[in-house]
């Protein structure tokens, strides 16, 4: 709805603003002294306060093309970013945060395509996946990877009762046919899958086994022994 508003109705750019964040204090007529920082508990409640809530993370649109995007940050991110003011203002005299950030995530982003998706750093046509040189091993190639994020449009390739997954995140590559029961590490044989996804095929293929190794990584990561995890389990 309010993407239409801003199609309909489109509002201005909202100038640039850095600051800091104050923290409420008790005011020294409740106090008798002077202003004191709120006590934990009250600065809990404190925070649904239409002062303090315009600071929490917030993404809306203000006209078509055009994002309103508020974050709070630490000192470290708050330095990072004067850093990079500093470092580029020869590219950006004015300083604008937006640019700064623009040029991050394209390096950011990039970043992650080398390493997730295998794309190589200088452009140009990729190599071809060998036809079978990764088929016996679980290893997924990079070649391969960009095969089947192309043919999946980076999307979760999981087709349900109401359609495709919509999801984007948590990504992993999927053996349509699982490796344990001889499945080829192949494009034809790989699809892409979020984690939640994945793990459902899998389970639905491998049944219980599945399931009682999730049960023991869990187990393993919390320290338990699994004693009375089990017993928990048993009685619902």
């Amino acid at each position: 709805m309010e993407y239409l508003v801003a199609g309909i109705a489109p509002c201005p750019d909202i100038a640039p603003l850095i600051r800091k964040v104050p923290r409420p204090v008790i005011p020294h007529s409740l106090t008798g002294s002077h202003p004191r920082p709120l006590p934990t508990a009250a600065l809990a409640d404190s925070l649904s306060s239409p002062a303090v809530a315009s600071a929490r993370p917030t993404i809306a649109p203000l006209a078509p093309e055009r994002y309103l995007i508020k974050v709070t940050v630490g000192a470290e991110t708050h330095a990072k970013l004067r850093r990079a003011q500093d470092l580029l203002r020869h590219a950006v005299p004015d300083g604008d945060p937006a640019a700064i950030i623009d040029r991050g995530l394209t390096l950011l982003i990039a970043q992650l395509e080398r390493t997730k998706l295998g794309r190589p750093t200088r452009p140009g046509p990729h190599p071809a996946a060998p036809p079978s040189a990764a088929s016996s091993s679980r290893h997924v190639s990079a070649a391969i990877r960009r095969e089947v994020w192309a043919r999946d449009d980076g999307r979760c390739a999981f087709v349900g009762a109401e359609g495709r997954c919509s999801s984007t995140a948590f990504l992993e590559i999927h053996h349509v046919v699982p490796f344990a029961a001889g499945g080829k590490t192949v494009t034809e044989n790989l699809s892409l899958r979020c984690r939640a996804h994945n793990g459902l095929e899998a389970e639905k293929f491998f049944g219980e086994r599945v399931r009682r190794s999730r049960r023991e990584k869990w187990q393993r990561a919390s320290g338990d022994s699994g004693s009375g995890l089990l017993a928990r389990d048993a009685t619902g």
